[in-house]
C-alpha cells in the first residue's frame, strides 16, 4: 500500500512539474497579449462612446461612475464567495473563461456593431452599450479575482515565484510599450485598407487586440490550470474554509469593516471615474474646441505618456524612497499639472496643451501601477 502511494505521489510530482513548465510558457504570453487589451480599451473606449454612439460627457461620466461603483460593491462580495465556493472538480479555470469572455466578448462587440450595423442609428443603440460596459466591469471581477487567489498558488519554490512576478511585469509593461506605439498606427492602416471607413477600422483592431488576450486567456484557463495543482490547492482551500464553519454574512461583515480593503477599493473607483471623465474630457476639447485632426496624436501622447510614466516607477520610487509617499507625490503632480490646464486653458496653445496633458498622463500612468500595492500596504 506504502509502495502504490509512493508510486501515485512521485506521478503526481512529475505531473506537477510539467504544469508548472506549461504555466511558464503561457502566464507571461498572456500578460503581453493583455496589455493590447489594456491600452484599445483605456485609450479609445472613451472616445469610441462619445464619438461614435454619441454619448454626452455627462452620460459618459455617469457610466463611469455606475460602473466603477458596481465593481467596488462587487469584487469583495464575490471574493468572499470564490473563498468559499467551488465547482465539481475545480475552482477556478471556469471562473477565468466566463470573466475573459464577459469582458473581451462586450468590448468586441461594443466596437464591433458600428461596423456591422452600417453606421446607421447609433445613438439608439446607447442603452445597450451602456448594459454592456456594465457587464464588462463586473466581469472584470470573474477574471481578476480567481487570478488573484491563484497566482501565490503557482509557485513554491521563491525562484519560481520570483519568474512568475518578473514575468508578469515584463509581459505587461513591454506589451504596454510595444501596442502604445503600435495602437495608433494600426487603426490608421485598417481605417485605410477598409476604404476610410473608421467603423470597420475599429472593429479589425477590436477582433486583433481584444481576441488575441480572449485567445490567450482561454490557453492559460483550460491548459494552464484546468486539472493542474493550482486547482488541486484551491479545492483543498475551500475545504479548509468550510470546516471552519464561519457563516457568509460574518465574513462579509468582517471584509466591510476591513480598513485597507475598503480603501483599496475606494481608491480604485474614485481613481477609475475619475480616468473616464479624464479621457471624455480631452476628447471633447479636441473634437469640438481645438483641432479634431489632431485628436489622433493626442490619443498618441496619451498612451505614450502612461506608458512611460508605468515604465519610469522605479526610478519615481527611488527618488522618493517608499511607495506610498512615490504615490502621493506623483498623484499630486497629475492633479497639479491637470489644475494648470484647466484654470489656463484658453491661454495655451494646442502644442502646450499636448504637451501639459502627455506630463499630466505621464503621472497618471505610474499612479495606476502602484495604486494597488500602496492601498494594500495601509494598515
Amino acid at each position: 500500500m506504502s509502495e502504490l502511494n509512493s508510486t501515485i505521489s512521485s506521478e503526481q510530482e512529475v505531473e506537477d512539474k510539467k504544469r508548472l513548465n506549461r504555466l511558464k510558457i503561457i502566464f507571461p504570453l498572456y500578460n503581453f497579449t493583455t496589455a493590447g487589451y489594456f491600452n484599445l480599451e483605456g485609450y479609445y473606449l472613451t472616445f469610441f462612446l462619445t464619438n461614435v454612439y454619441l454619448f454626452s460627457v455627462n452620460q459618459t461620466a455617469g457610466l463611469a461612475l455606475i460602473s466603477s461603483v458596481l465593481a467596488w460593491a462587487f469584487a469583495p462580495i464575490f471574493a468572499t464567495f470564490v473563498d468559499r465556493f467551488k465547482f465539481k472538480q475545480s475552482k477556478y479555470w471556469p471562473w477565468l473563461v466566463m470573466g475573459f469572455t464577459g469582458v473581451l466578448g462586450s468590448l468586441m462587440l461594443i466596437m464591433s456593431i458600428p461596423a456591422l450595423a452600417g453606421g446607421k442609428n447609433l445613438s439608439s443603440l446607447v442603452p445597450l452599450v451602456f448594459v454592456l460596459i456594465v457587464v464588462v466591469r463586473l466581469s472584470e471581477q470573474l477574471m481578476n479575482v480567481p487570478m488573484q487567489g491563484m497566482f501565490p498558488k503557482m509557485a513554491k519554490s521563491p525562484g519560481n515565484r520570483q519568474y512568475f512576478a518578473v514575468s508578469r511585469k515584463v509581459g505587461s509593461e513591454l506589451g504596454k510599450a510595444l501596442f502604445g506605439y503600435i495602437l495608433p498606427l494600426a487603426l490608421v492602416a485598417f481605417t485605410a485598407a477598409s476604404s476610410g471607413n473608421e467603423y470597420k477600422g475599429y472593429m479589425i483592431a477590436a477582433i486583433i487586440f481584444f481576441g488575441l488576450p480572449l485567445i490567450t486567456g482561454w490557453i492559460l484557463a483550460l491548459f494552464g490550470v484546468k486539472g493542474s495543482y493550482v486547482e488541486r490547492e484551491g479545492i483543498a482551500d475551500v475545504e479548509r474554509a468550510k470546516a471552519k464553519k464561519i457563516p457568509l454574512s460574518a465574513a462579509l461583515k468582517t471584509l466591510f469593516t476591513n480598513r485597507p480593503v475598503l480603501g483599496l477599493f475606494l481608491f480604485f473607483t474614485l481613481h477609475k471615474t475619475a480616468f473616464f471623465i479624464y479621457v471624455a474630457y480631452g476628447t471633447y476639447i479636441f473634437t469640438y474646441i481645438l483641432d479634431i485632426n489632431l485628436l489622433g496624436a493626442f490619443f498618441t501622447l496619451f498612451s505614450i505618456g502612461a506608458v512611460a510614466g508605468a515604465l519610469a516607477g522605479r526610478i519615481w520610487t527611488k527618488i522618493f524612497k517608499e511607495s506610498k509617499r512615490s504615490c502621493v507625490m506623483a498623484m499630486g503632480a497629475h492633479v497639479a499639472v491637470t489644475a494648470i490646464i484647466a484654470i489656463f486653458f484658453k491661454g495655451l496653445s494646442t502644442p502646450v496643451f499636448l504637451g501639459l496633458f502627455a506630463v499630466s498622463t505621464f503621472f497618471m500612468g505610474y499612479v495606476r501601477k502602484l495604486g494597488s500595492t500602496v492601498i494594500c500596504s495601509i494598515s
